[in-house]
């Protein structure tokens, strides 16, 4: 099963491990592991500016400009 992350972006459920919001990262550690991320290009964006939540698999980021909380919706439905 997969699940679309937006702007044609598809990824496989079985390899995400995490959906994050984007908006609430306080955290100086968390910021600093997506820019390391960036910096070694396994970051896949199109528009990081409208990015409102970013999702964790094995080997890549993605960043998604539709909210977490729909994501995950979208993960129990596919889920079932």
């Amino acid at each position: 099963m997969y699940l679309h992350i937006g702007n044609s972006y598809v990824v496989p459920l079985a390899d995400i491990l995490g959906i994050f919001n984007l908006n609430l990262i306080s955290c100086s550690s968390t910021k600093e592991f997506l820019q390391s991320k960036e910096i070694k290009n396994v970051v896949v964006t199109s528009d990081k500016e409208e990015a409102k939540s970013f999702i964790v698999t094995a080997d890549k980021i993605y960043y998604s400009s539709i909210a977490p909380t729909t994501l995950k919706k979208r993960v129990a439905l596919i889920s079932k």
